[in-house]
């Protein structure tokens, strides 16, 4: 993030208000792209559904109005069904 501070909290309050700040621009404004393009809060509210389904129609109806703007496909604007936190991540196991 473009923003992200380069140099040392002056206090931990100061941390944690920027933390917060960072979870609400992240959660609220960030457009993710392995979820595409929606907040991690439409996501979480299922508002990404609605949105993406509007983005697909404006698309398509931008690509059949003007066909030469696009060589390929539109982007994939179906929702994503599964969420991974660390995909490539090997399984921590637990011994018991």
């Amino acid at each position: 993030r473009p923003a992200f501070p380069s140099g040392v909290f002056e206090s931990i309050n100061e941390a944690k208000r920027w933390v917060a700040q960072f979870a609400h621009w992240y959660n609220t404004a960030h457009l993710h792209s392995a979820i595409r393009f929606v907040t991690p809060n439409d996501r979480h509210c299922g508002r990404d559904i609605e949105i993406l389904k509007h983005r697909k129609t404006v698309y398509a109806d931008a690509r059949a109005r003007y066909p030469e703007r696009w060589s390929r496909n539109t982007r994939n604007w179906n929702p994503i069904q599964q969420v991974v936190l660390n995909p490539n991540q090997v399984p921590i196991r637990h011994i018991g």
